[in-house]
């Protein structure tokens, strides 16, 4: 038996609805809350050791019942969890045989973000000590030592999910990200070209669109967007594209050593011609086999982690 451990976040519990196996189980971590009162309180025990006690003040009761559930010669992988006390609390509910693994699908400087490297290299050595860790950013793991590669995931969309109807051109979704100077220029550069854009860029924090309206948007979509900065692994957006047979435009060149690359499908900023951008959007798309597909399956990722 797996059991997959994550946030309450729209995209994974998208994707973790498509798992199809009675072994695979899921846990996920509703939002305790986030007042003030709740932060100084959650600050406070950390610091003088006693999150344990008090450790319904960072995962929900009905969450930590679920948890205490997992039986010995399990397998249990946690995805994105950054915080270490929740990883402490988590680890010292587990039977000692359990396999313990996290997984991040957000690159290393981006997830803690308000640490210094150094830091951020005393907290990685922190958890190895409890879980092995993967990640999908090959960056992460020339950093770190303890981290090693492993691919992203996304699943099967669902019939009705896939629209017939292609109403817009090149639809970009995202925050910010200290890229908006060059989203920008983007957007700009292929509309000159006489292409239609939807670029939804979002401040930070700002509470943007829902991940099925997201959903909504690529079916009716040409291509999809994908502008990253600081990251080796692929995001979302290019397995979006994958699995509803969509075109991609991407500035990550790392895209090339993937199986489904394949030219007609992806264009690679900065090094395709920029002037061929109109034809590679009107020529037809090239049928990706659905073996390839399943190489990034939710279904198949857990089986192979």
């Amino acid at each position: 038996m797996t059991y997959i451990i994550h946030a309450d976040y729209q995209p994974l519990n998208y994707i973790i609805s498509g798992i199809n196996s009675s072994q695979i189980k899921e846990i996920c971590l509703k939002d305790v809350g986030d007042t003030l009162f709740l932060r100084c309180a959650r600050g406070l025990f950390r610091r003088v050791g006693l999150f344990w006690l008090f450790r319904s003040l960072y995962i929900k009761s009905e969450s930590l019942k679920q948890i205490s559930l997992i039986k010995e010669n399990t397998r249990v992988i946690i995805i994105d969890n950054r915080h270490l006390v929740d990883l402490r609390i988590i680890d010292k509910i587990l039977p000692s045989s359990v396999e313990r693994n996290l997984f991040y699908w957000t690159p290393i400087c981006q997830l803690f973000h308000r640490y210094t490297p150094e830091k951020r290299s005393k907290y990685m050595k922190a958890i190895s000590k409890m879980y092995r860790i993967s990640s999908f950013n090959a960056d992460d793991a020339n950093i770190y030592p303890e981290i090693t590669v492993k691919p992203p995931f996304f699943r099967f969309p669902k019939e009705s999910e896939s629209a017939s109807d292609i109403k817009q051109g090149l639809y970009f979704i995202g925050y910010e990200k200290n890229r908006l100077n060059v989203l920008l220029k983007y957007k700009a550069s292929f509309e000159k070209l006489g292409l239609q854009c939807s670029f939804l860029i979002f401040k930070r924090k700002a509470k943007g669109i829902s991940y099925l309206e997201n959903i909504r948007n690529v079916s009716r979509c040409s291509c999809v967007v994908d502008i990253t900065a600081g990251q080796a692994g692929i995001s979302l957006r290019p397995l979006e594209a994958l699995f509803f047979d969509k075109k991609l435009i991407t500035n990550n060149k790392s895209i090339k050593e993937y199986s489904f690359y394949h030219p007609s499908n992806i264009f690679v900023l900065e090094e395709d011609n920029l002037n061929d951008l109109p034809a590679f959007v009107n020529a037809p798309v090239s049928v990706i086999s659905k073996n390839i597909k399943e190489e990034f399956d939710i279904n198949t990722w857990i089986l192979n982690y």
